[in-house]
């Protein structure tokens, strides 16, 4: 065979690295105008993907046919899909035209969930999740004490409505356990 062994007498692959009690792999490069470490995956000769870094001590994955970093990870713990330049612990980008930029799928038709999202403060101006349209204004907001807003990013009550509203079809039911009106 072609296979190459470092520490083997026997690879496995093309090129296997085998050390007793754990190995690593490094790719070194040094500073300089272009010097980044990379690691290529090539297919018939044309690179494919690349996970390289650079001198601010980030991770880039990039492909050959995205034009660009596909993800990057910081140094900060941040990574993004489609930024160079996360804000976020995972911040995702792409323009795309009639679909969703990201598709959240729990396959388990028994008991499955489809999305939680926790924060650990049990605070009404804690947001637990906040959906906006291409604007800073909450179109729908849901506090962690349970309060859900409606265009208001700072509901009141468990369902506070901002603008107007329909309901339509069937029977609509509307009680006051309060007694206030």
């Amino acid at each position: 065979t072609d296979n190459v062994g470092i520490g083997t007498t026997a690879p496995s692959e093309q090129l296997s690295a085998y050390r007793p009690g754990g190995g690593s792999i490094g790719v070194d490069g040094s500073s300089g105008s272009g010097a980044t470490p990379a690691l290529y995956f090539r297919m018939n000769g044309a690179v494919k993907w690349t996970f390289n870094t650079n001198t601010a001590d980030t991770l880039l994955i990039t492909n050959s046919l995205g034009g660009g970093n596909v993800m990057t990870m910081l140094n900060n713990g941040n990574v993004g899909i489609g930024t160079p330049g996360p804000g976020f612990t995972l911040d995702v980008s792409k323009s795309v035209a009639d679909n969703a930029v990201a598709n959240i799928q729990n396959t388990n038709a028994t008991n499955g969930y489809g999305l939680l999202v926790r924060t650990a403060a049990n605070d009404a101006t804690r947001y637990t999740l906040d959906v906006r349209g291409n604007t800073s204004r909450s179109d729908l907001t849901v506090l962690s004490n349970g309060n859900v807003g409606i265009g208001t990013p700072n509901p009141g009550s468990k369902l506070e409505v901002v603008g107007g509203s329909r309901f339509s079809g069937g029977r609509n039911y509307f009680t006051d356990v309060e007694g206030g009106g």
